[in-house]
């Protein structure tokens, strides 16, 4: 796992890229001071604090959680290599092995508790898995290379990623239990990534097209890949995340006359209206995450720090404040809800942010920093924070009802 260190530079950095953006386009936007208002204090819902611990090492991280609260992440182990784990309230933190090498890593998990991610084989070759509470770990394959990763499975059983083909190309894929992997190709480019699929086995991702630019898409059974093509005055996009309706968010660069004026636009596609500008009034914006109701989240640029922000339809952009220098989104749940992590000089704590309570640290395991990347439609959060003898434990915040 990056260091706190190396997470905030990465974070300075894109901070950086969108303050030049701003500096371009002469954009100031107000930022609300909701955060940390008495009534949303009031309305504050308290959490309480698991530490899932490690699978003997002293780092673990929580990536992402289901509806029944069951987690799946990485831990570093007690034989210094790293494993994927899913994590359940009767069973504890169970190591999912690998393929027959060193190392593995969790990405996501579905309602059904099947992770999938990459794992090392026994030849030192990283393969996309699909884990199963039955089944254990399977080798997912590859479409004819030497590597793949799974990046997300529906509750269906399908995972989407990333894969080698035997010309050496990297495509987007789909697997599904009945026909195994496809290669879903590209926007006649030789390059494309799969990123989510929904339970309709609809994909969203990104491919290059037969100029070398990258335009997000999504892939359907009926209509294989559609170009969303990118925000007026755009060059490249990329998709982050797909809904049940179909529906896809992600990030639409916009060149300007200068390179330093280059700036990114989320987006929110739908198959009526197309591609929507949700960043309207600033110069820089990243969709992070959509839900059903076809709300997203994610960061927008003010002079000299970035927010997390939730645009939701009819209503528009709402910033979600910080409560130290910069805030960030990771993950969205169908209420709204939104989790990231708030950085200060000193710390870097993890939140929960609703309508009613505002922006809610959501406290450590003992040390200065934590942060959440995922939350569930109950409102449990996972993520890693610091302990007070300078390890890293997965984490699970449940709200105390």
């Amino acid at each position: 796992m990056a260091s706190r260190r190396e997470r905030i530079a990465a974070r300075l950095g894109m901070c950086l890229v969108a303050a030049m953006a701003i500096a371009g386009v002469g954009v100031v936007a107000r930022v609300p001071a909701d955060a940390g208002s008495p009534s949303a204090l009031r309305a504050a819902v308290t959490y309480v604090a698991r530490d899932l611990g490690t699978l003997g090492g002293i780092q673990a991280i929580g990536k992402a959680i289901n509806d029944r609260g069951q987690v799946a992440g990485s831990s570093r182990t007690d034989a210094h290599t790293r494993h994927a784990f899913r994590w359940t309230a009767r069973g504890g933190m169970r190591d999912l092995g690998t393929l027959g090498g060193d190392d593995s890593d969790a990405a996501a998990i579905n309602e059904r508790g099947q992770v999938t991610g990459v794992a090392d084989t026994a030849g030192g070759q990283a393969h996309a898995f699909l884990w199963g509470p039955r089944r254990g770990m399977r080798d997912l394959g590859t479409l004819g290379g030497s590597s793949s990763a799974g990046a997300a499975v529906n509750d269906l059983g399908q995972v989407v990623g990333t894969a080698n083909t035997a010309a050496g190309e990297s495509h987007a894929f789909l697997w599904t239990p009945g026909r195994g992997m496809w290669d879903l190709g590209t926007l006649g480019g030789d390059t494309s990534a799969a990123v989510a699929v929904n339970d309709v086995g609809q994909v969203a991702g990104w491919a290059t097209t037969a100029s070398g630019l990258a335009h997000a898409f999504r892939w359907t059974p009926e209509h294989g890949m559609r170009d969303l093509g990118t925000l007026q005055g755009g060059k490249e996009s990329w998709a982050v995340a797909i809904n049940s309706r179909g529906q896809v968010a992600g990030e639409s660069l916009i060149r300007k006359k200068r390179p330093a004026d280059r700036a990114g636009r989320a987006f929110r596609w739908t198959p009526a209206g197309g591609m929507q500008n949700v960043g309207i009034g600033f110069g820089y914006s990243r969709a992070i995450a959509l839900n059903d109701r076809g709300q997203v989240a994610g960061v927008v640029a003010t002079p000299g720090c970035c927010h997390a922000f939730r645009w939701t339809p009819g209503r528009g952009l709402r910033v979600l404040g910080h409560r130290g220098i910069d805030s960030y989104v990771n993950a969205m749940n169908s209420r709204g809800y939104v989790v990231g992590a708030d950085d200060s000089v000193t710390r870097e704590g993890a939140f929960v942010w609703t309508s009613r309570g505002g922006m809610q640290e959501l406290g450590t395991l003992g040390g200065q920093t934590s942060e959440a990347f995922a939350i569930n439609d109950e409102g449990q959060v996972t993520g890693v924070a610091a302990t007070k003898h300078a390890g890293w434990h997965a984490i699970e915040w449940v709200p105390r009802r």
